[in-house]
Order: structure tokens, then sequence, then C-alpha cells
């Protein structure tokens, strides 16, 4: 990158770095409050507050180890585990600190793509508002603090950074932004099998804007034949090896870039996802999640319960509570709405986000978990909207940066409410770890 470039950047850079370090600060205060509290701490460190988190650590600590036992359903070579192996390896602290601080820092990600999507669309400002509210939104937040060791700390960053690789094709038009999405999908995948469900979701939208808007463009079905080749069931190296090879082809073979040749290209690689039982995962999600009846069986004496409606996750919420989960607060959220409405009208590439939005409102269906990918495609919403609306008042200078910095304090204000009363615990409290730590040493392999 020459110096020219980077200077007329300079302003975006500083933005994500503002919006980053603004999440992994108030992240932190978690840590300040646990501190206060010795029982929290286990070899000097503060302890997470995830059950999964352990069977995660279990799987990092083999792998730091170089073995684990067999049959011992250690979690051995998953992916957080294998994160947490690289940077307690490779960067030198403790396994329990990467535990704690590793979500302050991933999660906080997401402003990258963010603010990226809005500077595709010339509206970079936006996007640093609605980073600044997508990084300490309730639902991302709750699953994201300090001491949440579990996936969820990458699946929404991965997620937004293949909504901006597919809004960066459908407005650039160019062969190289066509490996941003595809690469995203791969570190997704390999990271979170479920994204099967949103990326499917994603590339249906992304066929939908092109068989009515631009049909005959044939870079647009090398992106879907690319998309699909990222979720096919086969090796990920392979998958990987395969979608270099195309995206080289595309940048120096021109000729490739044609509507025939592209077409069969994607007819190939439907039939290898079809064949590899790409269509049996969509089938099973919308029974799960969507076609819930509660009896499974009618005609029979016995009614077998969907498991799924035993998730507190998975239940119904209520409207306020759903409002608030995304945005914080309901106003907020309704400004959102509209921003997402009128963003989509004088950008309809956005449209494309709207899989993300349709997957974070199946919470009213299908429960509160589902909240957390909404959040950053309303904030966006709302950060459109409100330069929208100032744009138009012609305000400059001092004063639109005033008016600028008091919304921004008057949306994050309830999330940062929200983040001094949640106070969760940890999983145990030390004197629970010392009766553990006793009977690991008296207890055999097979007693438990």
């Amino acid at each position: 990158m020459n110096r020219n470039l980077f200077f007329k950047n300079y302003s975006l850079y500083l933005m994500i770095f503002v919006a980053v370090l603004f999440g992994m600060v108030c992240r932190l205060y978690w840590v300040f409050w646990a501190s206060e509290y010795p029982v929290f701490f286990w070899n000097n460190e503060l302890m997470i507050s995830t059950n999964d988190g352990y069977a995660f650590a279990e799987g990092a600590r083999d792998m730091l180890a170089g073995f684990h036992q067999e049959n011992d359903l250690s979690y051995y070579g998953y992916p957080l585990s294998t994160l947490t192996y690289w940077i307690v390896k490779f960067l030198g602290v403790k396994l329990e600190t990467a535990m704690i601080y590793m979500s302050v820092f991933f999660s906080s990600l997401v402003a990258v793509p963010v603010i990226l999507i809005a500077n595709e669309y010339k509206a970079k400002m936006a996007g640093f508002i609605a980073a600044l509210l997508a990084v300490i939104a309730n639902s991302y937040y709750n699953r994201t603090m300090a001491g949440y060791y579990d996936t969820d700390m990458l699946i929404i960053t991965l997620s937004v950074f293949v909504v901006w690789g597919l809004v960066r094709v459908l407005e650039k038009k160019d062969a190289k932004s066509l490996i941003i999405a595809p690469l995203s999908v791969l570190i997704y995948m390999w990271w979170y099998m479920s994204a099967f469900s949103l990326i499917s979701i994603l590339t249906g939208l992304f066929l939908l804007y092109t068989l009515i808007f631009d049909r005959k463009n044939p870079l647009f079905y090398l992106e879907i034949s690319l998309l699909l080749l990222a979720i096919s069931n086969l090796d990920l190296t392979l998958k990987f090896i395969a979608v270099i090879v195309i995206y080289a082809l595309c940048l120096f073979k021109k000729e490739v870039i044609n509507l025939k040749i592209v077409l069969g290209i994607l007819a190939v690689i439907f039939i290898v996802f079809v064949v590899r039982g790409g269509l049996n995962p969509i089938i099973f999600q919308l029974k799960f999640y969507v076609f819930r009846d509660a009896p499974e069986v009618g005609g029979m004496s016995f009614h077998f319960f969907n498991v799924n409606q035993t998730i507190q996750e998975s239940s119904v919420v209520d409207f306020t509570l759903f409002c608030e989960r995304i945005s914080a607060n309901v106003i907020t959220f309704l400004i959102s709405l509209a921003g997402v409405a009128l963003f989509c009208y004088k950008h309809r590439s956005f449209a494309v986000s709207l899989g993300m939005l349709a997957l974070g409102f199946l919470a009213f269906k299908s429960g509160l978990r589902f909240t957390i990918y909404a959040v950053p495609i309303m904030a966006l919403g709302f950060g459109y909207l409100v330069e929208f609306v100032l744009a138009n008042l012609k305000l400059k200078g001092a004063v639109l940066n005033l008016i600028r910095a008091f919304i921004a304090a008057l949306v994050l204000a309830p999330a940062l409410i929200h983040i001094y009363g949640y106070k969760a615990e940890p999983v145990f409290v030390n004197k629970e770890v010392e009766i553990l730590n006793k009977l690991k040493s008296i207890a055999g392999r097979e007693d438990y």
C-alpha cells in the first residue's frame, strides 16, 4: 500500500481502531467488577462464565500437551481449542488468561466489516456510528463479554465479513473482489459448522438479486459458484485449493469470465453440492426451527415434544425484550428498522444483508439465541438513517460533529447501562474447584 492510499484512507482506519478499542474497553468492565471477588479466581486468574468453555479448554490443554487419551471425548483439534492453542503457544500467555480475554478482542472485531460495508456506499461515518452500537448491543455483549469463552466470539464477525464480500462484488463489479466472501465462508465453516444455514440464505439472496437486476453478469454467477463450493461437503483443504484456483483463473485468464463458461462451472459445482448432501441441512433446519410443532406425532397416544422447545435460548421472546436485545432500546430498534428499509431503497445491493436480519428476527418464532444475527444489520440501518437526516439538514463543521456525538451518546447509553448491570458470575467458585481438584487425585479414569 503506497503512502497516498494510506493517508486517503486514514480516517477509515482510525474509525475502525476506535470502534474496536471501544468494544474491548466496554468488555473489560466485567473484569474490573469480577476482580473484586477472590472466590472468582483460580490459578491467579478469573474463571470463565460458560459451561461449554471448559470442554474447549480441555481440548486446548490437550493440544498444548501434545496428546489426549483414547475415547476421552476431548475437544482436541476443535476450532476454538485450536485458536486458543495458537494464542497460548505463540504469544506465551497462560491458558486461563487466553480463555478470559479472547472474546474481548475477537468479538470487538465485528466493527471492522460493519464499517467496511458502509464504506462501500461512501457512508463510513454511518458505519462508525453503527459499529459503536453493534459492538455493545445487549445480545451481542451478553454472548461475547469477557470470560464468555465460546465460539460466539467470532460467529457474527465472520458472517458480517461474508456480507461485506457480497456487497463489495455487487458494488465494485470487479474480479478482484470475488475472493472476499468465499474465503470468509471457508473460515466461517471451519469455525462454526452451523454457519451453513446462514450462508445458504445469503447465497440465495445473492442469486435472487442477480436474476432480478443483473442476470447477464458472469461475475455474479462466479461468486455464487465459489459460495456453493465453499459450503459443499468436501475436505476443507480441497475446497480452499479449488476456490483459489478458480479465483486465479478469473484474474489471469479473462476469457474465463464468459457467461456460458461461468454457467457451466456453476452447474458442475451445484451438482457436486447436491450429490454431497448439500440440501439435507437446509431441510433439517427448516424442520427444526421453522416448522416446530409441539407434538411430533399427532395421531398417537404418546406425544413427543420438540427438544428445541426445552432450550432456554430457543424460547420465544416478547417484543420489548426482542427490541432491547438487538438495539438496546425500543426506540433505537424502530429507528434502525426504518433505516434498514431506507438503506435498501437507496442502495438495493444492501438487500443481500437481509438474510442476517431474517435470521435475527427468527427469534419471534424460534428463540432468543437468534437476535444476535440482527444486531450489525440493524446498527447499520440506524447509522445510515442518522447520516441521511443530518445530510438533508445540511449541517457542517463543529455543529454537525457535536450533533453526531450527542446522538451516539444517547443511543449508546442504554447499552452501557445494560453492561453495568449485567454481572454474570463464573460457572465455579474457587472452593468448588478445590474439591474437583482433590477428586482428580483420588478418582480413577473410569470412576466417573
